[in-house]
């Protein structure tokens, strides 16, 4: 029972850092450059400042919720810093045995990008006290060449780790040596300052390598910003440093950064990742994703913002959003050309065919009838046997034809309207299935376009399909409702019910063309299901008046 409360305990934070929140400010290296560009003296009153800050620094750069700091105290790991891990989860002293730390204790990295199918699995639950899906550790090794603690960073996410992160991981492990090696080192003040500056000046070494451009200002004045932003813009540091944040912007998206930029003032919450166009130097307008943080700048909040180039991302959404919207269009045009079609054939067959049929048995009736007046004579007896035989075929033949054509294009459906339709064919499918079928609805006649109500009439049917196929039930409820101007569909069994993974499985091609039909409907459609209670399909559409 402890084991499953504990892994309880560790799901429901893990989830907890999923909700998005408005973590604690992180006070981030940027803090110490100054708008000249020249490291600024250092106010760090102990190591742990020191450590929390460079924990929280590893947190953001590598965007993730976890991030922890440890250092060797004799045989075991002691946590000087952690950010997004329970305090109480958490052994304060893992020992050099075990299995995360057997490999940074010897100086090597560990990345696992999928925790859950990895060996190591346990270790790290019980290490983080949550419930991650992936981490990465970098050895802090000192220049005698032996670690002295380690730098983890961990995702409750799937996710990979790119170069450029565990670059910035490792950069971020050296400022953390060279922390301890200054704190272990230094003997006198004049050198306890000089390594804070080499510290600073490895910071600013990662702040101009990262291929995120990376801005600090104050509202909306720029106050520093790295050969990273040069490249993104086209504008020099020299030109940028003149210029305020919304020189930058595209005018469309000017009034945006001015809102928050209020807000931010206000101290209202807002979420650190957006998206926004910005203009280059040469004109072109681009797309970047911004992550924001407040650090203090000079005694003052200010705005860190880390920025990525999006534009081929975006264009390509762009493209292929296109690309869908086409396909869409294409195949609602080719469903209506199938209904037309369906429509036309139905109406053919049970014009032109039925009515020769029917013309071909007013005939042999005349011919019954004349060979009933000779009835004594042998031929005409076996002559009048063999038309009544054909008069059953042609009876037979008329109800297939007449089934042919209510299953191209139900007529009910085209004269009576939606509602008869579906009320038809419930009492079709049972008679044809012994699946007992209810129907409750609020309104007797919909006035929908044709299209609607074939679009619509089409994905019951399908449902129905599906019930007899897949559900093993006894029991169909149907609703069909109007309310607010919109129209909900909803087809209700109670089989053995779809499971999560069968929703939205490739196969599933019966769902997949449902949920096209309703999307050029502009509607929505969810299917759910529970083991063994049944499957609920609901279609919601904004109702649209008939076309006359």
């Amino acid at each position: 029972m402890a084991h499953y409360e504990k892994v309880r305990t560790m799901r429901t934070r893990a989830r907890q850092l999923r909700r998005p929140h408005q973590p604690r400010p992180p006070l981030d290296p940027t803090a110490l450059i100054g708008p000249s560009g020249a490291v600024k003296e250092a106010d760090v009153s102990s190591a742990e400042e020191a450590f929390d800050r460079l924990t929280r620094l590893a947190a953001k750069t590598t965007r993730v919720p976890i991030a922890v700091l440890t250092l060797i105290d004799g045989e075991h790991h002691s946590i000087k810093s952690s950010i997004g891990i329970p305090e109480s989860s958490a052994p304060r002293r893992p020992s050099l045995s075990e299995g995360l730390f057997a490999y940074v204790a010897s100086g090597q990295a560990l990345v696992i990008n999928n925790i859950r199918e990895h060996p190591l699995r346990m270790a790290a639950e019980a290490f983080f006290g949550v419930d991650i899906a992936t981490c990465a550790g970098i050895p802090l090794i000192v220049s005698a060449g032996h670690a002295v603690g380690s730098l983890w960073v961990a995702d409750v996410e799937p996710r990979g780790w790119g170069g450029d992160e565990l670059a910035i991981l490792a950069d971020l492990a050296a400022l953390v040596v060279g922390e301890v090696e200054r704190r272990l080192e230094l003997k006198d003040h004049t050198r306890s300052e000089q390594a804070f500056r080499d510290a600073e000046a490895r910071f600013r070494t990662v702040a101009e390598t990262v291929s995120a451009g990376i801005l600090i200002a104050h509202g909306s004045e720029i106050r520093y910003a790295n050969s990273a932003v040069e490249r993104i813009t086209g504008y020099s540091r020299t030109e940028i440093a003149a210029m305020n944040v919304l020189d930058i912007v595209h005018p469309d998206f000017r009034p945006f950064i001015q809102q928050r930029i209020r807000a931010r003032q206000r101290g209202e919450p807002l979420a650190p990742r957006f998206e926004v166009k910005f203009v280059t130097k040469g004109g072109d307008a681009r797309w970047a994703e911004i992550n924001v943080a407040v650090a203090p700048l000079d005694r003052q909040p200010a705005l860190v913002a880390a920025a990525f180039d999006i534009t081929e991302r975006k264009e390509a959404e762009e493209q292929l959003g296109n690309s869908r919207r086409q396909l869409r269009a294409l195949l609602a045009r080719l469903e209506e050309i199938r209904e037309e079609e369906r429509r036309r054939i139905a109406r053919e067959i049970h014009d032109e065919l039925g009515q020769a049929l029917t013309g071909l048995k007013i005939d042999l009736a005349w011919l019954a009838r004349g060979f009933r007046e000779h009835a004594q004579r042998a031929p005409s007896r076996a002559l009048a046997t063999k038309v009544r035989s054909m008069i059953r075929l042609i009876d037979t033949t008329i109800k297939s034809v007449r089934s042919l054509a209510t299953e191209l294009r139900p007529g009910v459906l085209d004269e009576m309207g939606l509602v008869p339709a579906i009320e038809w064919q419930l009492e079709e499918f049972r008679s044809r299935t012994g699946i007992a079928c209810r129907l409750s609805t609020n309104v007797e006649k919909l006035g929908v376009a044709r299209t609607t109500s074939a679009a619509l009439f089409r994905v019951f049917q399908e449902a129905l399909t599906n019930v007899t196929r897949h559900a093993h039930a006894t029991r169909v409820d149907v609703f069909v409702r109007q309310n607010d101007g919109l129209l909900a569909l909803e087809v209700k069994d109670n089989g053995k019910g779809i499971l999560p993974r069968d929703i939205s499985h490739p196969q599933s091609l019966g769902l997949l063309g449902m949920r096209e039909r309703v999307l050029h409907l502009g509607g929505t459609m969810t299917v759910a299901g529970a083991p063994n209670v049944g499957t609920t399909v609901t279609v919601q559409i904004p109702v649209e008046p008939a076309q006359t």
